[in-house]
This record gives structure tokens, sequence and C-alpha cells, in this order.
């Protein structure tokens, strides 16, 4: 009966010492646990202090307005629709002019404050021949912009057809077989492209001097 007993003390404390050593090592691995996120926090936390100083450095040598050019020299920006875009007011024959908006021209604004900026744009929309010299009187006064004018056909087949049918979906990775009007009259759009940006190039090429930097914005 006394062996017995000393038998169940000996089970019973081994079970408890057993019980114990799993609890001490659970709380071990707990402690090493919270002490290695502890660490990483404080690193985290090092190299984001580090992060704002190298910004802050970097604001500080950087000039309040950024020259790109010679002051003698301009930049000379090709895009589509900016800085102005024209639309037909209510009555359908005064245009109406709306400046673009967006990261793109607020770059721009920053740098023609210390940089003879010069936009050579398709402004948005089919001006009649006989519109386009108050047209281009305004964009050139009032937004330092060359127009680009293009027909109602070509501005359908270059813009809205090979640009947007075309060649957007192939830069951003749209597998032909999901456009089914890729094909349709491929020729006559790939014309209307080559056409429009032969405007384009006369029309820097007729405000260009050497020294001048060209910048094309967009794939149109």
């Amino acid at each position: 009966m006394l062996d017995n007993n000393v038998q169940k003390f000996s089970e019973a404390d081994l079970t408890t010492s057993v019980s114990n050593g799993y609890l001490s090592l659970s709380t071990n691995f707990d402690e090493e646990e919270k002490s290695d996120e502890t660490v990483l926090l404080d690193q985290l936390q090092e190299l984001h202090s580090q992060l704002l100083s190298i910004r802050e450095k970097t604001r500080q040598a950087q000039p309040e307005n950024a020259r790109v050019v010679e002051e003698r020299h301009k930049i000379i920006i090709c895009a589509c629709r900016k800085p102005v875009n024209i639309k037909r007011g209510e009555d359908g024959d005064v245009w109406v002019y709306e400046e673009s908006m967006g990261a793109f021209r607020s770059a721009v604004d920053f740098l023609s404050k210390s940089n003879h900026v010069r936009w050579v744009s398709w402004p948005g929309n089919s001006v009649d021949p006989s519109a386009r010299s108050s047209v281009r009187r305004r964009l050139d006064t009032k937004y330092n912009c060359t127009p680009v004018f293009l027909s109602k056909e070509v501005e359908n087949l270059f813009c809205h057809q090979f640009c947007k049918g075309v060649l957007w979906p192939l830069f951003h990775c749209i597998p032909a077989s999901m456009n089914d009007g890729l094909l349709d009259n491929f020729l006559g759009q790939y014309e209307a492209y080559v056409h429009a940006n032969r405007l384009y190039l006369d029309a820097v090429a007729s405000i260009y001097e050497e020294g001048d930097l060209v910048l094309v914005c967009d794939f149109e």
C-alpha cells in the first residue's frame, strides 16, 4: 500500500513537473517573440526617422524654382487636350475653354515658374477652318499654346480608334484577341495617326529654336 502511494505521488509529481516545464517553455517563447517584435519596431522607427531626415535635407537642398533650360531657351510640350480642352457652348456657336487639370499639368506649372514653357496641343475638338484663326489667337495669347487642328475624320481615326483602340490596349498588355475591332480599317487608322504626328512635327518645327527642349507626353 505504501509502495502504491509512493508510486502515485511520483507520477503526480512527474506530471506536474512536465506540465510546469511546458508552461515555462511557452512563457519563454512568448517573451522571446515579444522581444523580437520590439527590436523590429525600433528598427522600423529608426528607418522612418532617417527617411524623414533625408527628405527634409533634399527639400532644403532643392531650389524653390528649378531651371531646366537656359533662360533664352524654352520647353516645348506636345500633348492632347492640354493645357486646355475646348468644346462648343450651349448655343453651338461659342467655344468654351476648359483648363486641363491633373498631376502632369501641375508639374508643368511648377516648371513654368522658372522656365519658358510652350504647349503644342490638339485642343480636343474639331475646329472649322473659318474659326481657327480666332481660336489659335486665344490659345496663343492666354494659354501659351500652339494648336494642332485636326479634321473630324482624322480626329476619329487617330484619337478614338487608333490611340484608344490599338495603342492603349497594347501598352496595357490587353491581348489582341480581346479587342474585336483591332483590325477594322487598321490601315486608315494608322495613316491618320501618322498624319496627326506630322502636324505635331510641323507645329513644333515652327516654334523650335536650337537649345529648346521638346517633351512628348502620352502615346498620342
